[in-house]
């Protein structure tokens, strides 16, 4: 041909387009090789660029490497800690075409690895921490205890609630959600990653209150619309379109209305009240990485089937309600605007995000006032209880009985191999899974549930270096 075939991709294009949003440091490099290569500019103190042509000239590639290694044990890195380090950065010089150099998989580097074990009082140590560390799973009695410190009444939000009130009884509810949807903090609540706003404009990670204002960065600043379409794209919070509720019709149909709908249909129909809802949580884990992104997309069910549920569903839809938000790509945990009186009149409020880090702060107090160590409740305390108490009461035994029947289809049809997942993952669509609050009758039954507080003291036993006193100070700062 004559002429550049304008159908093959353009290199420096295809490479201005994984830069752009500086994808290349977290796929390619990683923070593993940019130490790496901090430490040869500080050996040689030539610029990085010279530093690494140095190492791949040398004859010596592994003597290079494992003395990295050493670096690594002297900074206090020990066994499994080194050998991840040194396994990201194999991996970094092979995306970054540096295959080549074969320093990774020396023997210099094999030595040096099985030198950075610990000792057995370093091991001692490591699983003391271990131990400190470990997040304990969430539980009724916990939830409730929660619910009595947050929540002042039913009708909160039927009143005026203050901002304090409103943004306690909005933590309970996110609390609630989560451990009863089972889903990650990040899928409904700030968790100050990657974020560098909302939609409609900035949000001051660090202040207290914040404000939107559209496309308000900062003194001078303006967002760029490729700055706004980075964030939205990335933002995983669940937002008002998520969520769907079912309203019984006069002629006994269900009718959906969408979450941003519900303030307009309100209107229309004041004393309708939905039976049940659902959400959809738009993540990677559930939108189908595999072939043909083949999953059948589950939305996570609720409602009102024990007391118990009915209750915390009530609340919720109140909060829904007396929030009348109409902005579908709005996160739904976020606070509306409450006015307030000032010493020259009424004041406007702003909205409040609710982020991750004040229930875990919530988290922390509750965990102090029961007489265990801070670092054993986290928010990913509501997740290993969803999985817990669901399998105390009765999950497993459902899960069970669906791998049967799936066995038995799958040797009736003949077309899939009896350790296919396809059939579960693609075509299958298991309908209502309820979650722990209506596997409930009353808080009386449900406390009982997982062991409680008891279950924690239990599991703590007498650790050593659990100071209470100085965790409850660091609480209260």
């Amino acid at each position: 041909m004559g002429g550049r075939d304008v159908g093959l991709p353009r290199p420096e294009e295809t490479m201005a387009w994984t830069l752009r949003d500086g994808e290349a440091d977290t796929v390619v490099k990683g923070p593993a090789l940019d130490f790496f290569q901090e430490w040869m500019e500080f050996r040689t103190q030539r610029p990085r660029v010279e530093a690494m042509a140095i190492l791949f000239a040398s004859t010596t590639q592994g003597w290079w490497a494992a003395g990295y290694v050493n670096y690594l044990w002297e900074q206090g890195l020990r066994g499994n800690q080194v050998t991840k380090e040194v396994n990201a950065l194999r991996l970094s010089f092979e995306r970054m075409g540096w295959s080549g150099c074969l320093c990774w998989d020396t023997m210099p580097v094999k030595v040096a690895l099985a030198t950075v074990g610990r000792s057995v009082v370093e091991m001692r140590s490591h699983m003391g921490h271990r131990i400190r560390m470990e997040k304990f799973d969430m539980n009724f009695e916990a939830m409730f205890t929660l619910r009595g410190r947050l929540v002042p009444s039913e009708e909160i939000w039927e009143s005026q609630p203050t901002k304090e009130e409103a943004d306690a009884a909005l933590l309970y509810l996110l609390a609630y959600a989560l451990f009863d949807l089972g889903v990650r903090g990040g899928n409904l609540a700030d968790t100050g990653k990657g974020g560098i706003g909302m939609a409609e404009g900035r949000v001051d990670k660090g202040s207290e209150e914040t404000e939107v204002a559209e496309h308000e960065k900062g003194p001078g600043e303006v967002w760029t619309p490729r700055e706004e379409e980075r964030y939205v794209s990335r933002r995983h919070e669940t937002q008002w379109r998520d969520w769907t509720y079912f309203f019984r019709e006069a002629e006994g149909r269900l009718k959906p209305v969408l979450g941003h709908q519900l303030a307009g249909f309100w209107r229309q129909h004041p004393e309708a009240w939905p039976e049940r809802g659902e959400v959809i949580f738009p993540t990677s884990k559930t939108a189908g990485k595999g072939k043909n992104g083949g999953v059948v997309v589950q939305p996570v069910k609720f409602g009102q089937a024990s007391p118990v549920e009915k209750a915390e569903f009530n609340l919720m839809l109140g909060f829904l309600r007396w929030s009348g938000c109409e902005d579908p790509d709005l996160p739904v945990f976020l606070r509306k605007p409450i006015p307030e009186m000032g010493c020259r009149g009424e004041v406007p409020g702003k909205h409040r995000r609710i982020r991750i880090s004040d229930l875990a702060n919530e988290l922390k107090k509750l965990a102090i006032s029961v007489g265990i160590g801070h670092n054993h409740l986290s928010p990913i305390s509501f997740r290993k209880g969803h999985v817990s108490t669901c399998a105390a009461l009765g999950r497993w035994e459902e899960g069970k009985r669906l791998e049967e029947e799936m066995r038995r289809m799958k040797f009736r049809s003949g077309q899939w191999t009896a350790n296919s997942r396809v059939p579960q993952t693609t075509y299958l669509h298991t309908g209502a899974v309820v979650g722990p609050f209506a596997r409930v009758s009353s808080w009386a039954e449900a406390v009982k549930v997982g062991g409680g507080f008891e279950a924690w003291i239990e599991r703590q036993g007498a650790e050593e270096g659990v100071d209470l006193d100085t965790q409850r100070a660091w609480t209260k700062r």
